[in-house]
């Protein structure tokens, strides 16, 4: 998860000034030893945001 602004298009397509700070979280998943880039998710002010991740053994 990274802190961001939401840039003009972002900002454009999701209502939101250029400006707008927004935690945005990057998911990403290995392929052939290779990262493979998914989504972006934007957690809009107000909202709530619960990660649940499985016990690594």
């Amino acid at each position: 998860m990274t802190a961001g602004i939401a840039g003009a298009t972002r900002g454009r397509l999701l209502s939101l000034a250029p400006s707008t700070p927004l935690p945005i979280l990057t998911q990403t998943a290995q392929h052939g030893g290779r990262a493979a880039h998914l989504a972006k998710y934007i957690v809009g002010a107000g909202e709530r945001l619960s990660i649940n991740q499985p016990q690594q053994s």
